[in-house]
């Protein structure tokens, strides 16, 4: 790629969540004065989709051929010591890649939370391993006094108030299939049928390069449906897992989620806006401000 300034130099660290504070914060900006770096950017993002998907591909068809091949005679040791250096050569060169992509452990896959209820329908992965920040429930702390029945409705109609339905459409792939199962979920947000969004995620596991999207994406539906504590725990898991641009988005909508849950006075909630509150470059700060104005005016 052509060096046109620093801030070129520095995507594929912004995009794995490697950038320090201050980093992050001059790249967002330069992002908003700078068209081409935009677009530079989810060129970069797509390109690492892509290059996920090819490897993961390779990978799969080897193993294949490996298992259909039918066992050869026994070779001379010299012919068998040289496959078995190709093949580890190969696998060297595949975890070599995968490490200079993702190392961080910031962004290794979590599981996505349980649904909320029977009813809905069966969840991407079985459950949400515990965090340092898990998401609290309003009497898991039995010291936090439970919100009146009065406060849960002003808390959800401040929550839906400062609501505003996300632009999905840089969840899209690079080159969408109407097969896919986060393209036929986004159809089904279209629709407004957010079940059936839901629904279609179930398919998409937790080693798929577009896991993070389909819990951003499943977040979103889980608010639509009122069903705030699994939103919570979605958004939370998008949110600490780093990766950028959906985390930024994620802390800002589980403070929503949190609040229409009726979790305002936990120390969950609490912690989760001061870390907004403390990054005046957050794309959320003004609304977090925004937020903790109206909360101490009730």
């Amino acid at each position: 790629m052509e060096n046109k300034g620093p801030y070129y130099d520095q995507i594929d660290a912004y995009l794995s969540g490697q950038l320090e504070p201050g980093e992050q914060e001059a790249m967002r900006k330069a992002i908003g004065q700078d068209a081409a770096l935009a677009r530079e950017i989810e060129m970069r993002r797509l390109e690492f989709d892509v290059s996920e998907a090819l490897i993961a591909d390779v990978i799969r068809q080897q193993l294949q051929r490996l298992q259909s091949e039918p066992s050869p005679p026994v070779r001379p040791p010299k012919i068998q010591k040289i496959y078995l250096i190709w093949l580890i050569a190969a696998i060297l060169v595949v975890a070599a890649i995968g490490i200079y992509r993702w190392n961080r452990p910031a962004s290794q896959p979590q599981a996505m939370p349980p649904p909320a209820s029977t009813d809905q329908p069966k969840d991407i992965v079985p459950s949400l391993p515990s965090a340092p920040q898990a998401v609290q429930t309003p009497n898991e702390n039995p010291q936090t006094p439970r919100p009146t029945n009065e406060q849960n409705r002003r808390y959800l109609a401040l929550a839906t108030e400062l609501y505003q339905n996300p632009d999905f459409e840089t969840l899209r792939g690079a080159a969408p299939d109407a097969a896919d199962p986060l393209e036929t979920a986004l159809t089904a947000w279209q629709k407004q049928d957010y079940t059936a969004a839901v629904s279609a995620l179930r398919y998409i596991k937790s080693n798929d390069p577009k896991y993070w999207r389909a819990v951003t994406l499943r977040a979103h539906a889980q608010f639509k449906l009122g069903q705030f504590g699994p939103a919570a725990r979605s958004f939370a898991a998008v949110a600490d897992s780093k990766m950028m641009p959906w985390c930024e988005d994620a802390d800002g909508y589980l403070l929503l989620a949190l609040l229409a849950d009726g979790q305002a006075g936990t120390a969950a909630f609490r912690a989760r806006l001061d870390k907004v509150l403390s990054d005046t470059g957050h794309p959320w700060f003004e609304q977090a401000k925004t937020l903790q104005s109206r909360l101490n005016s009730k």
